[in-house]
């Protein structure tokens, strides 16, 4: 089978604007974009970085599928009005439709992480506030909303209910939830798989995130694949370990195909 692959920016050893072609070298369909630090001016809202990297897009095949708001994550939206991260992260909301509308890219994805945690009711009704707002924006300009959180599965069947939005989608994520909550990955999967988009992240780690090769880590990684491979998901598997060399990379994606394919006999 031909499995759909792609990485996060943020994982490959390259520059920004070099990122598409890395990721073309390595023989992957899809990338993920970070809008960029509200402190360095959200570099990808820069005219001349968009046209490069679309350029390459172009060049390449390789699909942006994602604009991603990784800025949130220390300016976040679940702080009281009138804290001035709140104050950012509406503008980085705002931001990330606005981009991914002149780059053409169909999708924008809010981490609920470090400082965008949900810690209390108040932290919450913030973040169903701020999702319906972004659904609405995106919805008006045809760009979908991805969520990422580490809500077991109840409380995400009521998020979804809360905010309401028909077009909202779970980005999950196969570290996040045992490393950040102590939730099983698979479970989590199984009971939301309706929720999750096109796309989803791999990762594995021991005592940090993204930090150790798929399978080798404490995520319980090979038996997430099973229940991803068995609900039937046949979109992109989009790599957010942290690779120093393109080598490495490489051997990472060799490994998950493999991966992939022994999940999918024992499906």
């Amino acid at each position: 089978m031909n499995w759909k692959i792609g990485v996060t920016q943020w994982s490959l050893p390259c520059t920004v604007p070099d990122c598409i072609e890395a990721a073309a070298a390595l023989g992957l369909q899809a990338i993920q974009l970070d809008l960029g630090a509200a402190e360095e001016g959200y570099p990808m809202t820069g005219e001349a970085l968009q046209a490069r990297l679309l350029s390459d897009a172009r060049k390449y095949g390789v699909e942006i599928v994602s604009i991603v708001l990784n800025d949130l994550c220390k300016n976040g939206f679940v702080h009281a009005e009138g804290d001035p991260r709140r104050e950012t992260a509406w503008e980085t909301m705002r931001l990330g439709v606005e981009t991914a509308v002149c780059m053409g890219v169909r999708s924008v994805c809010l981490p609920s992480f470090f400082d965008n945690e949900i810690r209390d009711a108040a932290g919450y009704a913030r973040t169903v506030e701020a999702m319906r707002y972004i659904c609405a924006l995106g919805a008006a300009q045809g760009v979908t909303i991805y969520t990422e959180n580490v809500m077991d599965a109840a409380h995400l069947a009521a998020f979804f209910r809360d905010v309401g939005c028909e077009d909202l989608h779970l980005l999950f994520d196969s570290q996040n939830y045992p490393f950040m909550a102590g939730l099983d990955a698979a479970e989590i999967f199984t009971a939301a798989a309706a929720c999750v988009g096109d796309f989803l992240h791999v990762k594995d780690g021991r005592d940090s995130l993204g930090s150790a090769p798929l399978g080798t880590g404490t995520s319980g990684f090979t038996n997430t694949l099973r229940a991803i491979t068995a609900a039937g998901f046949c979109g992109y598997y989009i790599l957010e370990n942290k690779y120093e060399t393109m080598a490495c990379a490489a051997e990472e994606i060799a490994v998950l195909r493999d991966m992939l394919q022994k999940a999918a006999a024992q499906a």
